[in-house]
């Protein structure tokens, strides 16, 4: 009498089309591959011509062969070999891969270790050893294709196959590839997933015939609470693309429906509209780059592939999806934005006298030659050999900041000062390019923060006077991306080097140390001390000593000067007629580090990278220095963009924070100024004058609201 049926370790799923000898190495590695292991192995052919099922039959008897008339597509082959087995985990595996000894038994035992994870991933390599990145932390959001108009997919695969250039380039990948982590994603080309798992979410989506259906998946094991672990010590050589390649036109069709589709499914209402336009645009610039080269070169390949893109591109086109509501209004919003912010550049470019920057350029001219860094006259002397009108009191920078302007100075003043606006535009766009990384940012959150960015008076000041306040903004979006990303270094050498350029901006570094991110705070305290001894080096240590008195005894009309937007200018307004100066100086002091210790309370949970909670304090912090320093200008708020961002593209928790939200945005970005009528100046009146320090103020409890609602 039998007993009952032995029930598998693993069920194996191979789909297979046209891949007879890929197919043949792949089921060879199996045995060694799963040692100690009960495997039962289902190869799912989706009606190949090249003998793959009598070679099955005839090689592998012990495979269960399930044949298919006609190719059906992955997903849907993949679900009726998981449905035909029995076994408590399916591994996906890519008739074009082949695993390495130990590989499937390394898998198995860590998807047991954990009943959380709903799936593992092997280490993938080329045939030559080399990594083949698989794994990603981020699910996709439809503005993460943009990159493509311009190649960026070909490039990068390009990349991936040139072995001296992806160690040169791709460092941070392959340390990453390199150890055990959590993903958010990876491709299923060997992919083992728990059986209950798979089925409490269905299985794969069979509406994507080919691509993404492994994204797809992942999406919704995910939301489905399973986590996802990439274990790089089970290698597989995958021979990418062995079935794609023999119909390249039907699978780059599928390849832009399916992206089409996944973004509709997944991001309602604008999703598709979006990734369809992008789509739409990156095939037109395909189409015509293709059929430019072929034309230049008569390459009848290159003609097929350009006429393949065009009739994907129409395919795209009727394919069904959501349209973007009010997609036409946003686009003509955008567009008169865009035109408006550039017409103020051009502007900017023809009339203004970059008065700032004609300080750094004379200085550092001056500093370069020897020159005493507090002799007035000298400098004074400069400016009128050059004329050029400069702005502010001699070396009021670190002298680090003059030594790196040094190469500004080998250009013509005019030119020089025109390549620094450029400069600010492509700093512009880097952290918007940061900030919108691997964001869902819907299309109306989007036009919004282009209207605080085009009408942004700071930001037009800033450019007008050519300050260094856009590089500041850039460094503080990079340190942010790089901390929220567990990159230490490039947070922390783009944190460091801030504070060469205003030293107040230390504390962005200290509130990540009360983060617990104390691996960036101490890279960060790094990088400025080796700035600081590149300075001391290039201008001497009495200038450092100098400066930092400088810095320290500020003139007495800073401390209540009406452009200074601080908490600390406004007690000093509104209490020297009364107390006078000298004892309203400890009250200001007093009221700096009372804000600074509600920061360091707030941010005192240590939010975790990566998450919201992280970026509201991490914003906190950027929003509390103008309200700790002694001194802060209109154009200095240009930093609160970061903050103002990441709370206009994040899905909002409460309908009613947007007023507020609104409200800060305008008193910030607004032009509008009482400081030209003098009764407003001094005692109650000046209260009046505190209109964007109010700005500051709401911006830095909205952070420090949304950071309380997070973490509770």
């Amino acid at each position: 009498m039998s007993g009952p049926p032995v029930r598998m370790d693993v069920t194996t799923v191979v789909v297979s089309w046209n891949t007879r000898e890929h197919l043949a190495r792949c089921l060879a590695a199996l045995e060694d591959a799963a040692e100690g292991l009960r495997v039962e192995t289902i190869v799912v052919d989706n009606g190949s011509t090249d003998g793959s099922q009598a070679m099955v039959a005839e090689k592998f008897p012990r495979a269960r062969l399930i044949q298919s008339r006609d190719n059906v597509g992955f997903g849907r082959a993949s679900n009726a070999g998981a449905a035909a087995g029995t076994g408590r985990a399916i591994l996906m595996l890519n008739s074009d891969c082949e695993l390495a000894p130990g590989a499937l038994t390394t898998l198995l035992g860590a998807l047991d270790a954990e009943a959380a994870l709903g799936g593992v991933f092997a280490r993938l390599v080329n045939a030559d050893g080399t990594l083949q990145p698989s794994v990603h932390g981020a699910l996709p959001t439809p503005w993460t294709q943009a990159g493509d108009v311009v190649f960026a997919s070909s490039l990068r695969y390009a990349l991936y196959r040139a072995p001296a250039l992806k160690r040169a380039l791709l460092r941070g990948t392959l340390r990453r590839h390199a150890t055990t982590h959590d993903v958010a994603w990876g491709g299923a080309a060997c992919v083992l997933v728990r059986r209950t798992a798979f089925e409490a979410v269905n299985g794969f989506d069979e509406r994507f015939f080919m691509y993404m259906e492994d994204v797809d998946l992942c999406a919704r094991l995910g939301a489905a609470g399973f986590r996802l672990r990439y274990v790089p010590h089970a290698v597989a050589v995958h021979h990418w693309g062995a079935s794609t390649a023999r119909s390249p036109g039907r699978m780059l069709r599928h390849a832009y429906l399916s992206r089409v589709a996944y973004f509709d499914k997944h991001f309602p209402g604008w999703g598709g509209g979006v990734a369809g336009a992008l789509v739409s645009l990156e095939l037109a610039v395909r189409t015509a780059t293709l059929g430019l080269a072929a034309r230049l070169t008569g390459s009848a390949p290159l003609a097929a592939r350009a006429q393949a893109s065009a009739a994907c591109r129409a395919d795209v086109a009727v394919a069904p999806r959501a349209r973007v509501p009010a997609a036409t209004a946003l686009a003509l919003v955008a567009a008169l934005l865009l035109a408006a912010y550039a017409g103020t550049v051009l502007r900017i470019a023809a009339d203004s006298g970059f008065i700032d920057f004609a300080h750094y350029y004379a200085y550092a001219i001056h500093v370069a030659r020897g020159g005493d860094p507090f002799d007035p006259s000298a400098t004074a002397r400069l400016n009128e050999a050059l004329g050029l009108r400069s702005a502010g009191a001699p070396l009021k920078y670190p002298p680090l900041f003059y030594v790196a302007m040094r190469p500004w100075t080998w250009l013509p003043f005019r030119a020089s000062a025109l390549a620094w606006l450029a400069l600010g535009q492509a700093l512009l766009v880097a952290t918007a390019a940061l900030v919108v990384r691997q964001r869902a940012v819907e299309p109306m959150r989007l036009v919004a923060i282009l209207a605080i960015i085009a009408l942004f008076q700071p930001l037009v000041e800033t450019l007008y006077l050519g300050q260094t306040n856009v590089a500041l903004l850039f460094l503080l979006a990079l340190g942010w991306w790089g901390a929220r990303n567990e990159r230490p270094w490039p947070a922390a050498l783009a944190l460091g080097l801030t504070v060469h350029i205003k030293p107040q901006f230390g504390l962005p570094i200290a509130a990540l140390w009360w983060m617990g991110q104390r691996a960036v705070a101490y890279r960060a305290a790094a990088v400025a001390a080796v700035g600081l001894a590149i300075g001391v080096a290039a201008v001497g240590l009495p200038a450092h000593v100098d400066w930092a008195r400088h810095a320290l005894a500020m003139p007495a009309y800073l401390h209540a000067w009406s452009p200074n937007l601080t908490p600390h200018a406004a007690l000093h307004r509104l209490l020297d007629g009364a107390l006078g100066a000298r004892a309203v100086e400890p009250l200001a002091l007093a009221a700096s580090l009372t804000i600074v210790a509600v920061l360091g309370y707030a941010v005192r949970g240590r939010p975790v990278p990566g998450t919201p909670a992280f970026d509201w304090a991490f914003g906190l912090a950027v929003a509390a220095v103008p309200l700790v320093a002694p001194i802060a200008e209109e154009p200095h708020l240009v930093v609160l963009l970061l903050p103002l961002a990441l709370l206009v593209l994040a899905p909002d928790a409460s309908p009613r924070a947007s007023a507020p939200l609104v409200a800060a945005a305008v008193l910030l970005g607004a032009r509008y100024s009482l400081e030209r009528f003098p009764a407003l100046h001094t005692g109650v009146p000046s209260l009046l004058l505190t209109g964007k320090t109010a700005g500051v103020a709401l911006l830095a409890w909205l952070l420090a609201r949304r950071l309380r609602e997070t973490t509770r």
